[in-house]
């Protein structure tokens, strides 16, 4: 656990390689860390945020799949996830749709995991529509709480189209379902 700040970062750079074999490697050798010493260390000593703050989509798609696989170890209620919580919600406005994607479902995971409150304590600041959003669709049961996201900034409004089309999308769907 002492060589994880050392060594763990350098693995996690290597997520970024356009190779899949490389990437591969990487997180076979990632697969053995996380053996070793659970996820807790790569979160507490911030290595996964750090991974996560270098915008790659090969690095940012290849973690949160590898989160995706080991999250659900981790034990319930983890105050710790939340440290990756500002670059996960960052990550849900990656130019990548497939980071994009991959961001809404580690989130979930990430929402088992830590209460509404704490995981509103570290967003990002002016938070846009889109984790708005998703904030209040995922914690519908704390709407006294969703009262509480700070204000979209204007520069946000590119993600409103995303809103609507899900919107849209929903409606249609049901429709669907009563027929």
């Amino acid at each position: 656990s002492k060589f994880s700040k050392a060594f763990i970062p350098r693995v996690l750079g290597v997520l970024a390689d356009s190779k899949p074999q490389v990437r591969q490697a990487a997180i076979s050798c990632l697969n053995a860390w996380h053996a070793e010493i659970t996820l807790v260390p790569f979160v507490e000593q911030e290595l996964i945020s750090n991974a996560l703050a270098t915008e790659n989509p090969n690095l940012r798609i290849e973690l949160f799949t590898w989160l995706e696989e080991k999250l659900p170890t981790v034990a319930e209620h983890s105050p710790e996830l939340s440290l990756i919580v500002p670059h996960l919600l960052s990550c849900l406005e990656d130019r990548s749709s497939d980071v994009r994607k991959k961001a809404q479902l580690v989130l979930l995971l990430v929402k088992a995991k830590v209460d509404y409150n704490t995981m509103l304590q570290h967003t990002v600041k002016p938070t846009s529509k889109l984790v708005q959003h998703l904030f209040k669709k995922h914690y519908a049961a704390a709407p006294q709480a969703a009262a509480k996201l700070p204000p979209a900034s204007a520069s946000s409004t590119s993600s409103k189209g995303t809103i609507e089309k899900e919107d849209k999308a929903n409606k249609i769907q049901k429709k669907e379902e009563t027929k």
